[in-house]
Formats: C-alpha cells, structure tokens, sequence
C-alpha cells in the first residue's frame, strides 16, 4: 500500500500531464548557472518546504480540495516567476544580489504552497476515512516523498542540461535562460487561458 502511494507521489510529478510542476521547476532551474547550484537547492527545498506544508494542510482537512483558482494560480506562477527572473537577469546578469535571492526563496515558497494544493487534490480522496492517524501519516510520507524523489530527479536532469549548455558549450549562456524564460512565460500564460476557459 505504501508503495502505491509513492509511486502515486511519483508519477504525479513526473508524468507528462504534469508539465505545468515541471516548467515551474524549470524556472527553479534557470534563476542561476549551474556553478551556483547550492542556491538551486535552497529554492528546490523551499518550494519542497511550500507544498508538503499544503499536502499536510490539505491532509488535516484545514484547506478545502479542489478548490477553483489553483490550477489558474499554478499557471500564473510560472508565468511570474519566468518574467520576474527575466528582469532580474537583465539587472543583475551575474545573481549576486542578495534581495534578488530572498525575493525568489520566498515566492516560491508561496508558489509551492500553490502547488502542493495541486498536489494535496490527488491524494486526500485516497484516504479512507476509517484510516488511523499512525496509517495515514505513513501514506502521507511516501506520497510527499515519491513527489520529492521525482521532483529531484527533474531538477538533475535540468542541471545535466544547464551545465553542457552554458558551462561546456558555452552557448550565448545568458541570451538561451533569457529566451528560454520567455518561452516559458508564454507557455504559462497559455496553460492559464486554458485552466480558465475549460
């Protein structure tokens, strides 16, 4: 049983009607080189930190499921957070600014919370209402830690492509994250339209 729920964990992050979590993470992984890789986790684990709270959340009934606007403000994260980094890789090309990182570690934490209500819509209706506390936090840990093994196994393969991009090839490194920030802001701004109209 607790297989399934990892896997269940897993899967939702990693299957391919999951890509609007992976290009959010794919924002994660453009905010800087991958030479700075130690900030790479500092926002992974903040956004980590931002939805296993709202799984917990979700969990213990404090927050309703499904609720209309997440799947819209999951959209718009990613569209936020590309054209945020786009102007802050046009001020600060190098990301030394401090403010500029703490602005990022905090609204991804809040956008993580987003996601992890996205994340919580799969995995509360599974729970039976006759589970005890002990079963229930044991489904809990595998989903979040089935959600963390993918969401770590993503960002490794975007670092794998960073680095041979901007480090070995040395392909215009700060001209392909800016155009790959757009790309990914027109791409969110597209899931939003969706999310609304459907």
């Amino acid at each position: 049983m607790l297989e399934t729920f990892y896997k269940l964990g897993f899967h939702h992050l990693i299957e391919s009607g999951a890509w609007d979590h992976q290009l959010f993470l794919a924002t994660i992984a453009l905010a800087y080189a991958p030479v700075q890789w130690r900030k790479w986790i500092a926002l992974a684990t903040a956004f980590a930190v931002g939805h296993t709270t709202a799984i917990a959340a979700a969990t213990l009934g404090w927050v309703p499921l499904r609720l209309p606007w997440v799947e819209p403000t999951i959209a718009v994260s990613i569209v936020v957070m590309a054209l945020l980094e786009l102007v802050l890789l046009r001020q600060d090309p190098l990301r030394k600014s401090k403010a500029s990182y703490l602005l990022l570690l905090g609204l991804i934490l809040a956008f993580g919370f987003v996601h992890g209500l996205g994340f919580g819509s799969a995995f509360v209706p599974l729970i039976g209402m006759e589970e005890g506390a002990g079963r229930i936090i044991s489904m809990f840990s595998a989903f979040t830690l089935g959600v963390e093994v993918a969401q770590l196994l993503i960002l490794g393969v975007f670092w794998i492509l960073a680095f041979l991009l901007f480090d070995l090839l040395q392909w215009s490194p700060l001209q392909l994250r800016k155009s790959l920030l757009f790309i990914i802001a027109l791409t969110g701004a597209w899931i939003c339209w969706g999310s609304l109209i459907a």
